[in-house]
């Protein structure tokens, strides 16, 4: 974040503040900052690990549950293939 800040620009930001602030009002505003600083990386954090529990949430296996087939299915599909043709050929009249 402030990795391309070097040792100058720190001191001139550091002489603006006391500068606008004041010798005497420059340590309670640092300790605002500061305090304002950690609440925001204990907010960001627990967002964070909220984003990490849904995650592994949506990660766990979940059981996989069997079919079975009615018997009328089964049923039907054990029939012959002649038996099936024969009685489409006949319109479903039984052959003698």
């Amino acid at each position: 974040m402030f990795g391309n800040i070097g040792p100058w620009e720190l001191v001139l930001i550091l002489l603006i503040a006391l500068i606008v602030f004041g010798p005497g009002k420059l340590p309670d505003v640092a300790k605002g900052l500061g305090k304002a600083v950690n609440e925001f990386k204990n907010a960001s954090s627990g967002i964070q690990k909220q984003f990490q529990d849904a995650l592994k949430e949506d990660e766990t296996p979940k059981p996989i549950q069997a079919t079975v087939a009615s018997p009328e299915k089964e049923a039907s599909s054990e029939q012959p293939q002649e038996h099936k043709e024969a009685s489409e050929n006949h319109g479903g009249e039984p052959q003698a």
